[in-house]
């Protein structure tokens, strides 16, 4: 009985920890953020999600080296923190090494077949690759897993876009703008757009007010 009451004081202690480093990350104090995560780390040597966040604070400051040495070992422990896999697959996929990004939102998938992280990592990793019929098929089922997400909103759009489905693209960007006015990436996209379509003076118009954003 002591021992599973240590380990669970032990546990709410890294769960603190680690909840009090999120907040310190979210109010861009990044180095009180990297010293908690690291805690969590110590504590906790297979927590993915402090692993990963060490990770992006590393790439963060330009050390790529350690980013990516932080995304090796999240990749790995804890199949069921999702969040920080596929953070460790984007890190390694930032890096070129595609096939394990692959590997690991399709290891995602097959626990949660609607993760909208995995799908959209996947929907990347296709686009690069030029397959853009299969980067459209994943992002749909992203946007159909999490209909308000406006980056996968917007990573649509901009598919439509390049294979000249205008008005539908035109119609996703205006939706995520419906959501947030000030979107720089919808905006972006729209004076794309209307530029293509020779509507210079409209073109215009997106561009600066994006550059306001």
């Amino acid at each position: 009985d002591a021992e599973v009451k240590g380990d669970a004081v032990e546990r709410l202690d890294v769960d603190s920890l680690f909840a009090a480093a999120v907040a310190a990350r979210d109010l861009s104090r990044f180095d009180e953020a990297e010293s908690l995560f690291k805690q969590v780390a110590a504590k906790s040597p297979d927590h993915a999600a402090a692993l990963a966040n060490l990770g992006g604070l590393a790439r963060r400051r330009g050390d790529r080296v350690e980013a990516l040495a932080h995304a090796e070992v999240a990749a790995d422990p804890d199949p069921q923190n999702v969040g920080g896999r596929c953070k460790a697959a984007a890190m390694l996929h930032e890096a070129g090494r595609t096939d394990e990004a692959e590997a690991i939102y399709k290891s995602v998938l097959e626990a949660d077949p609607k993760h909208v992280g995995a799908l959209s990592g996947l929907g990347r990793l296709a686009h690069q690759r030029g397959d853009r019929a299969g980067a459209l098929a994943y992002f749909e089922a992203a946007l159909k897993a999490d209909s308000r997400d406006t980056a996968v909103r917007c990573d649509l759009a901009r598919i439509m876009r390049e294979v000249f489905r205008f008005g539908e693209a035109e119609a996703m960007y205006k939706s995520v703008l419906e959501i947030d006015k000030e979107h720089v990436d919808a905006l972006t996209g729209l004076g794309h757009i209307a530029r293509q379509r020779g509507e210079l003076d409209a073109a215009i118009a997106y561009f600066e007010a994006a550059s306001k954003g």
